[in-house]
């Protein structure tokens, strides 16, 4: 127990930090209960980590890296190797210790909820899509002007304000490797990748009555959107998960969604809604690999050592289109969803990264050139296999010949 008399009290500065922590969160759009403990209990630390915050407070320290070290890094690290609340009571007594620390000592505790609260990640991920896409509105995207990547991550903090406004895009950044699920994060960054391609598909749609027709987003709008959605998504799963999510949302998260149609039952909401869909996802994934392992046949310097990843990666997923497209393999997704998946992510790999392509296994392009073809797509079929390098030239002929 923190008492004042054997061990430092917060509790001069502790209702602050907390109503503090609160506001953060509450302006990064995150409304959740960060003091579970009564406000008539005295705080209270697990012994180590009170020894430790006592220890601390009593040294002077002047250098930046010692200050940053302890409050930043000390903080972070207490609070997430306990499952004792207690970033706020750290930052309370930090903060009467180092008082020109105060906005620094406040963000840093703001980031403790994510690194046990899930549902504290969800409201973030979706505060971070609304506020640079705009909100959802009865299912529907609604246009504002404060958007885009400004009010995503911020522009200045105002050093004359009175309370810290912390940008959702910015929170995240700082919080995203305290998340203790990646998998629960990847499911929910594309959960609402899905709801934003329902919301507009309904945008697209026709079907409504003559008089409200001409407000319909126009599919040109529509394509740059699916874009957008898909370039922030793909950011975030890269700085949540890094090479090791990318790799399992290639290989397993994808595949999965698409096996089992996920919560949404993808291509069960018109055609409209089916074909952007798959565009989506199919952007989403190639945009994260990309961002990942590079779209040259070098990757970049500080992803060199992840080129060979993406060869067996790549393969794998096109080997899964392949099974699938001859009939192997079940899919619980809608065909317009799948096709339109296929579609665009062979496109993409054609047209932006066709380096990636002599990677694959000749027999993986081979099955998935018939599998085209045998849709009527064989223009499509032929540019992947001119793209295949050497290994692929008498299949090209004979492709041509057929």
């Amino acid at each position: 127990m923190l008492n004042g008399m054997d061990w430092p009290s917060p509790a001069a500065t502790l209702p602050v930090v907390e109503s503090e922590i609160k506001e953060v969160l509450a302006f990064a759009g995150v409304h959740i209960n960060i003091c579970p403990r009564p406000r008539s209990v005295m705080p209270m630390l697990p012994l180590p980590i009170a020894a430790l915050i006592s220890l601390s407070i009593t040294v002077k320290m002047e250098e930046f890296s010692h200050l940053h070290g302890i409050i930043g890094q000390g903080i972070e690290i207490c609070t997430t190797s306990s499952s004792w609340p207690s970033s706020q009571i750290i930052g309370a007594l930090w903060s009467q210790k180092v008082r020109r620390w105060h906005d620094f000592i406040i963000l840093t505790c703001s980031q403790s909820p994510f690194t046990r609260d899930n549902t504290a990640v969800a409201q973030l991920i979706r505060s971070c899509f609304s506020s640079f896409l705009g909100p959802l509105v009865d299912g529907r995207s609604c246009f504002v002007a404060n958007r885009g990547v400004a009010n995503l991550l911020g522009q200045t903090f105002d050093e004359k304000a009175h309370r810290l406004a912390v940008a959702p895009g910015f929170l995240y950044m700082r919080s995203c490797w305290l998340f203790p699920n990646n998998s629960f994060v990847c499911e929910e960054i594309l959960e609402v990748v899905i709801e934003r391609a329902h919301a507009l598909a309904n945008a697209c749609s026709s079907d409504r009555p003559a008089r409200l027709r001409s407000d319909c987003l126009p599919l040109s709008a529509a394509s740059s959107l699916v874009e957008q959605i898909a370039s922030l998504a793909a950011t975030m799963l890269c700085h949540a998960g890094g090479v090791n999510l990318i790799r399992l949302l290639y290989e397993q998260i994808i595949p999965t969604l698409l096996l089992s149609g996920g919560k949404a039952k993808l291509g069960s909401a018109g055609q409209v809604c089916s074909i952007i869909e798959g565009h989506t996802l199919a952007y989403v994934l190639l945009f994260s690999g990309a961002s990942i392992w590079g779209v040259g046949e070098t990757s970049p310097a500080y992803t060199w050592i992840y080129t060979s990843k993406r060869q067996q990666v790549v393969d794998r997923h096109l080997e899964f289109m392949a099974r699938v497209m001859e009939g192997n393999i079940v899919l619980g997704c809608g065909d317009a969803t799948w096709r339109s998946y296929v579609l665009c992510f062979v496109n993409l790999l054609v047209n932006f990264v066709p380096t990636w392509i002599p990677e694959v296994k000749l027999k993986t392009l081979q099955k998935l050139a018939s599998g085209l073809q045998r849709w009527h797509e064989g223009d499509l079929a032929l540019s992947l296999l001119e793209r295949g390098g050497t290994k692929t030239v008498t299949s090209v002929v004979e492709s041509l010949l057929q």
